[in-house]
């Protein structure tokens, strides 16, 4: 497993815990409090005011030179970060500045061809300063966003990049990292679908000679949310390329797809569980990024209605983690308002932690998935159980493939009524875990290897179902396969 993380939007950099990395990540605007090893993440939507206009500031200037002072609210969470002990940083750009665009704006347009190289090195010159002056370090730059879209309307910053162009642009910033920044490495390409974008353009420019030498890892967006099958044509594309996945972004889904909605709600929490679920053992990314942490797109007002921030409405959007007031600085209502996607998230990214192998995990029950991982001894196994609220608990019986005794030292439940809180240890006799999971609830097992001298325990996942014979007398077992790359 490489690692977790949301994107800070103002800074275009994304903050999380993956394997170069290593240890703790954090932000006190973000984890769930009591532990320091969640993806630490921020946002600073002011600094998308000037969208509209088409007039982003960044910090090339007219003149060719550089104001390092135009990104102060992005620059300084990104400063915030790193202080809190995010080690790898990944920084991603939705434009190129103007001088490179083919409309002179940082959206509506696309990349000017031929101008890759001086890009580059204007990517290298940031990345470079950041690191000599701000003492901050991107391990990751990935040069283009949503390479299909350029944003037409300029709600937002974008830019077209043809698939004809993707391959000498990361080979030109790859290139110029390795000459100004060689602790940064590429990722691309980050397109918005899967099966209409990533899966039929990427192998063109992945082809090209040199490209994938220039790249750490194959990057793409889930906005097509889209089914088990297409995911394992992912996991065959990172096979044929021997290149690592990652599932650089995603939000926004209401019952529909992509749009508006606000849901803070564990039906919401349910759906991200199994969308990591589904990244990790279908299409064996090893890295899941949420879009933002933060947003203020509650879609309703707080303070006039307190409740409103525990229902869904369709009026604000699931972009975020966390939310706050979008009257803040009038109304001086600074509280942050969690929804049950921060907490599940936590259930994955506190106790999977970089470097961890993923196994995969058979005979769940009907309406359940189960997925494990190990590091160094430690199993963390995380069990979702989609069956509403008063279905009875469904019984497990666990089996880990180890050759040494393990003792359960962390268990813990997202749920309707529960926020990532402790619940009982499972029970360990003789190599065999047993416990039960409550419907509606997302749940972690941590294992660690036991102290005490005993007979090696020869245990692994097993769930015989809500009911018994449900599961037709076969056990989970936690394959000992490895899916996902670090």
């Amino acid at each position: 497993m490489v690692g977790w993380s949301a994107a800070t939007r103002g800074s275009g950099s994304r903050a999380s815990g993956r394997p170069e990395r290593g240890g703790p990540t954090t932000s006190n605007t973000s984890v769930p409090p009591a532990r320091s090893t969640s993806p630490a993440c921020c946002s600073t939507p002011a600094d998308w005011s000037s969208a509209s206009t088409g007039t982003t500031p960044t910090f090339l200037t007219g003149s060719g030179s550089y104001d390092w002072s135009a990104d102060p609210g992005g620059t300084a969470f990104l400063a915030m970060a790193a202080q809190h002990g995010v080690r790898t940083l990944v920084g991603f750009v939705n434009s190129a500045p103007v001088p490179w665009t083919t409309d002179h704006k940082s959206c509506g347009g696309a990349l000017v061809p031929g101008s890759e190289v001086a890009y580059a090195s204007y990517l290298a010159a940031v990345v470079a300063h950041l690191h000599d002056v701000d003492h901050v370090t991107l391990s990751y730059v990935s040069p283009v966003n949503e390479p299909d879209a350029s944003q037409p309307t300029c709600r937002q910053e974008g830019m077209r990049v043809p698939v004809s162009q993707r391959a000498a642009l990361v080979k030109a910033v790859a290139s110029a990292l390795a000459k100004k920044a060689p602790y940064a490495r590429v990722i691309a390409d980050e397109s918005s679908t899967v099966a209409s974008q990533f899966l039929p353009e990427a192998p063109h420019w992945l082809n090209a000679h040199g490209a994938t030498s220039s790249i750490a890892a194959i990057a793409h967006h889930t906005y097509d949310y889209p089914p088990l099958p297409v995911l394992r044509q992912v996991a065959q594309l990172g096979q044929r390329f021997d290149k690592p996945l990652w599932a650089s972004e995603i939000c926004c889904r209401n019952e529909r797809g992509f749009g508006y909605q606000f849901d803070p709600t564990m039906t919401s929490g349910l759906w991200l569980a199994n969308t990591i679920w589904a990244d990790l053992t279908q299409a064996h990314d090893s890295a899941f990024d949420w879009w933002t942490a933060l947003s203020p797109r509650l879609g309703c007002n707080p303070v006039a209605d307190p409740g409103c921030t525990s229902g869904v409405n369709p009026l604000g959007r699931n972009d975020a983690l966390l939310y706050y007031d979008p009257a803040a600085a009038t109304d001086h209502n600074e509280t942050l308002y969690p929804t049950k996607r921060f907490w599940a998230l936590g259930n994955f990214s506190r106790y999977v932690r970089p470097g961890a192998v993923l196994h995969q995990v058979s005979g769940v029950p009907a309406g359940a998935r189960a997925v494990a991982f190990e590091s160094k001894g430690t199993w963390s196994i995380v069990v979702i159980d989609d069956a509403p609220v008063g279905t009875p608990p469904m019984p497990l019986t666990l089996r880990i493939p180890t050759g040494r005794a393990l003792s359960p030292v962390t268990a813990v439940q997202t749920s309707d009524r529960l926020d990532l809180a402790p619940v009982p240890l499972p029970r360990v006799r003789s190599g065999t875990v047993t416990t039960s999971v409550a419907p509606h609830s997302v749940t972690t097992f941590v294992f660690t290897p036991s102290p005490r001298h005993g007979r090696p325990s020869t245990a692994a996942l097993n769930g015989p179902g809500r009911a018994a014979g449900k599961s037709g007398g076969r056990a989970n077992t936690v394959q000992n396969v490895r899916t996902a790359r670090a």
